[in-house]
């Protein structure tokens, strides 16, 4: 046992050195002006292909009608801004469904407002839809949600069966 101990104690000491004669060797080859301006030339040589292979490919693709790595991350980037604006606009509709819902549940709406509602509807009341990578469905949306916050304003006081009506009439009018 202790014959076995030693042989993998000396194998290991032998292996050890080997690695770090080899890794010695490696670091003087690697490290001769010669090498290294070769692989200096090479690199610029290889950058300058590289840049005029992405000229030509930016030339192409105009007449051949496909798009450039910037043309791709230019679209990534509208795709992500839309998703965003179009999470906002979902979970103003989602508060504004619970809202309806309810009102459906009580005559008097503003009984039936908290705090946070409160503050949403005025969030739409002052929602900026000036910017112009909005969809139209998106702006469409958008200024329909506005016309139901009108309503529900409108009808603040009044009962239920005229909200109701008012809303029926701009559904209606809405899918036209």
């Amino acid at each position: 046992m202790a014959d076995k101990d030693e042989f993998y104690k000396l194998l290991k000491m032998l292996g050890a050195k080997a690695e770090y004669q080899i890794n010695e060797w490696i670091k003087e080859c690697l490290n001769k002006e010669e090498i290294i301006q070769l692989f200096s030339n090479q690199s610029s040589h290889y950058s300058k292909a590289i840049k005029n292979i992405q000229e030509k490919v930016e030339t192409l693709s105009i007449p051949f009608n496909f798009p450039t790595k910037g043309d791709v991350a230019s679209l990534a980037k509208l795709t992500i801004q839309n998703e965003e604006k179009l999470e906002a606009i979902e979970e103003q509709i989602n508060q504004l469904n619970e809202l309806v819902r309810k009102l459906k549940k009580g005559s008097n709406i503003t009984d039936k407002l908290d705090e946070n509602e409160t503050q949403h509807l005025t969030t739409i009341e002052n929602f900026d839809n000036s910017n112009e990578n909005i969809s139209t469905n998106q702006q469409k949306s958008l200024k329909r949600i506005k016309k139901l916050n009108l309503i529900l304003q409108n009808h603040s006081s009044s009962n239920l069966d005229s909200l109701l009506t008012a809303l029926k009439k701009e559904n209606t009018s809405g899918r036209k």
